[in-house]
């Protein structure tokens, strides 16, 4: 029986995430207060640093996590770079 084509999508980058000998790396991702947007999302903006094992600094981004609710609970979430989501949210 064949895996969802999710599963398999999220199986194939497992390898590059966790590096060629099989390293691992921390992230830590700090959050900002939440923003409604004006169609009812709503908008995280997120520093994200990712580290070594060892705690070398490997980099740094920033992201938007834009969350559509449903019925109280997070419905989807699209991850967006704050460039475009500058330009699109204002």
């Amino acid at each position: 029986m064949a895996g969802r084509p999710d599963q398999d999508a999220r199986q194939g980058c497992r390898p590059r995430l966790l590096g060629t000998a099989g390293s691992r790396v921390r992230t830590h991702d700090e959050p900002s207060e939440p923003i409604e947007l004006d169609d009812g999302r709503i908008a995280v903006h997120i520093d994200q640093t990712i580290r070594t094992p060892a705690g070398s600094p490997v980099s740094d981004g920033r992201f938007i996590h834009v969350y559509q609710i449903r019925d109280g609970l997070a419905a989807r979430l699209d991850i967006e770079s704050p460039t475009m989501s500058d330009a699109e949210h204002g």
